[in-house]
């Protein structure tokens, strides 16, 4: 026999081998669940416990922490008391140090033109109706000081042209308790160097002051509460990384912020307790969070620059004209950069975002529904805001989507990538996205009290690829890849998964409260396959390729008895493996109660494998062949081989021939097996 009819004879032999899996293929028709998008009814119970992640801090031990800095309730005392009674002036000038000695001003007290040091438990105290007045000059303070300034009520305080330096707190407005009386407080043209400020209750303006942070810090730079603030040409700066916890906090503040400046901080501005504040031409940068806002009431924010900003339990604010940038290195720690938590009347107009877009959560409609938003540019897309609309096809492609109390909505195919949340879908129902292609995103979807079907659609390197939570969720044809912690998670939902491949991913679907049923679909070499958590009602998995996931392909802690039949679990034939511990090896583990069908029927060969890169969405997975009498389980029995007579008389030959060939020229058994799986792609 010579080369060329050898080579026949083996390819003829690689062709029988893989005749069933191309038979099967193309000779049924693949099983296609019908669940009409019509019929669907979001859950009503909205009221479930909400999981969703808050705007946390990723690969970092440090939390940010918004309580104010604990003081000293007692008045401070000192060894040595200079006092200046009422009616009387003292002028401080040249270099002056003071070892445990402290002020007691109930007149007035001028530094100017001078360098003064306290040196120890020594200080300000500035008694009321009192005056202190610093002007050029440099005031420090050593070892163990407990403040520079302690300003009671009634006092005027101005700090100009000067330097406070090494200072435990620059404190005004601390000793007393009522709100009703205020002091004064004037910083203009000077620093403050590793000083804290704390103003209570006081009018302050502040105009060209540099709060830095030389040394470590730890502290907030500056803290008004109650009164007003004007504040211009502010820079506060952590020297040498976040040494500030807070850079300006406000509580409680009707206030002006114009040309301020926060620089390597925790956080940069933190506005709370019915603050109300207008926040213009501002820069935030380095900060590991730029702006927070909880319980704020009409807060503008203005032609600003910034990186991250979350608003909680707050009315009126707006942003306007800015521009917000997903931070890069270091300083890009938050999973949701702009970020709204039970919010009423947000206005988003005219911003420019960079690699992040708006997420809105909340438990009721008026959090989603309220907002105005409009002109917004994502990635150099429009931001489609759309609410209470019905019977519409969108077709235009979009940075990012957000739906609120839509019916009947199509949207047409999108390309979202880089950003923070792709589609947020929430209170409408009979939504349908089509070929969605969604990459480098945070969530690929939110969707809460909703029903909605996706179809075709891809999603890859995302933190989760869907997020359902009181919905109806139907998915057809999907793919994702990479994705870090969950590719589905569902609560309090009904979710169908058809044709789908989830792979190289996190948990590929976690279900917690609701109903799963998962067909025709591919899991494969992720953390986990397939979670059930405890209050679980139904889990129903078949005809799925279920393998190699580093644990199990499915654990189950419900209290229900899983029906996992017909499914491939990495090895032709084999039965999952009940194990409470996983691994990556086939054929793939199970945990929890399970159908002996489960067991007893797996499939003979995998119903599908995963696409290769770049295809567009799965392939068919062949269909079963309709069950024959005396047959059980969903569609039948297994896939099978066709077996006219003419196919199984060519068989044989081929097999003879073969046999021949190995005889005569002694071709290893193995050779021909190999030769015949890379034949066969596997």
């Amino acid at each position: 026999m010579n080369n060329r009819a050898r080579i026949l004879v083996l390819s003829m032999l690689v062709a029988l081998v893989m005749m069933p899996l191309q038979t099967v293929a193309t000779t049924y028709n693949i099983l296609e669940k019908a669940i009409p998008i019509s019929t669907h009814e979001p859950i009503n119970n909205m009221d479930a416990t909400r999981e969703m992640p808050s705007a946390r801090l990723r690969n970092l031990d440090v939390e940010i922490k918004h309580t104010p800095i604990k003081r000293l309730l007692i008045e401070p005392k000192f060894q040595n008391i200079i006092v200046i009674p009422a009616g009387n002036t003292t002028i401080i000038t040249g270099n002056q140090t003071y070892t445990d000695t402290g002020f007691e001003v109930y007149g007035n007290l001028t530094i100017v033109d001078a360098n003064v040091i306290f040196n120890g438990t020594s200080g300000i105290i500035a008694k009321n109706g009192s005056i202190v007045k610093i002007v050029d000059s440099k005031t420090e303070c050593y070892q163990t000081s407990i403040y520079t300034i302690d300003a009671e009520a009634n006092t005027t305080i101005t700090v100009e042209g000067g330097e406070i330096v090494g200072c435990t707190e620059f404190s005004i407005g601390h000793n007393y308790a009522d709100i009703g009386v205020k002091a004064t407080l004037t910083i203009k043209n000077s620093k403050l160097i590793d000083t804290p400020l704390y103003a209570m209750y006081s009018d302050v303006t502040i105009n060209y002051v540099e709060a830095l942070a030389e040394v470590g810090g730890g502290y907030d730079a500056i803290t008004l509460e109650g009164a007003t603030a004007t504040v211009e040409n502010l820079n506060i700066c952590g020297k040498s990384g976040h040494e500030f916890t807070t850079g300006l906090h406000l509580n409680g503040v009707v206030s002006t912020l114009t040309g301020v400046n926060v620089n390597g901080t925790y956080l940069a501005l933190f506005m709370e307790n019915y603050t109300s504040a207008v926040v213009r031409n501002c820069i935030f940068k380095n900060n590991l969070l730029d702006i927070e806002i909880v319980v704020g009431v009409g807060i503008s924010i203005e032609n600003c620059k910034f990186n991250a900003i979350s608003v909680a339990y707050s009315v009126g604010v707006s942003i306007i004209g800015c521009q917000i940038e997903k931070a890069a290195g270091e300083y890009s720690p938050m999973y949701f950069p702009l970020y709204f938590t039970d919010t009423e009347n947000v206005a988003l107009i005219n911003n420019t975002m960079i690699g992040l877009s708006p997420v809105f959560y909340g438990s009721r409609f008026y959090h989603f529904s309220t907002h105005k938003i409009e002109g917004n540019k994502v990635n150099g897309k429009n931001l489609l805001y759309l609410v209470n609309a019905t019977n519409e096809v969108i077709t235009e492609e979009y940075g990012a989507i957000i739906l609120v109390g839509v019916d009947n909505v199509v949207i047409g195919k999108q390309n979202i990538s880089d950003v923070t949340l792709a589609m947020e879908i929430v209170f409408s129902k009979h939504v349908t996205t089509e070929n969605p292609l969604i990459k480098n995103v945070v969530y690929g979807m939110y969707i809460f009290g909703s029903d909605v079907m996706i179809k075709d659609g891809k999603i890859k390197d995302a933190l989760a690829g869907i997020w359902a939570e009181g919905s109806n969720v139907s998915i057809n044809n999907a793919y994702m890849k990479y994705i870090q912690e969950y590719g589905i998670f569902a609560k309090n939902a009904t979710i169908f998964v058809n044709r789908t491949q989830i792979v190289e991913s996190g948990i590929g679907i976690i279900i917690n409260v609701g109903k799963l049923e998962v067909m025709n679909s591919v899991i494969y070499m992720n953390a986990l396959g397939i979670s059930v958590g405890k209050d679980t009602n139904t889990t129903e998995v078949h005809y799925c390729s279920i393998y190699t996931n580093m644990q199990h392909g499915i654990y189950s802690e419900a209290a229900i008895v899983i029906n996992a039949s017909y499914n491939w679990w990495g090895v032709n034939g084999a039965a999952p493996e009940l194990k409470e511990s996983g691994e990556p090896f086939d054929p793939e583990e199970v945990w929890g109660d399970f159908t002996d069908d489960t067991f007893t029927k797996p499939l003979n060969e995998p119903m599908w494998l995963p696409s290769e890169e770049g295809e567009e969405g799965p392939q068919p997975p062949p269909q079963p062949p309709p069950e024959e009498e005396g047959g059980e389980g969903p569609g039948g029995g297994l896939p099978g081989v066709p077996t006219s007579g003419v196919l199984v008389a060519l068989a044989l030959a081929i097999v003879v021939a073969a046999i021949i060939v190995i005889i005569r020229r002694r071709v290893p058994v193995a050779k021909i097996a190999a030769m015949a799986i890379r034949g066969r792609g596997a």
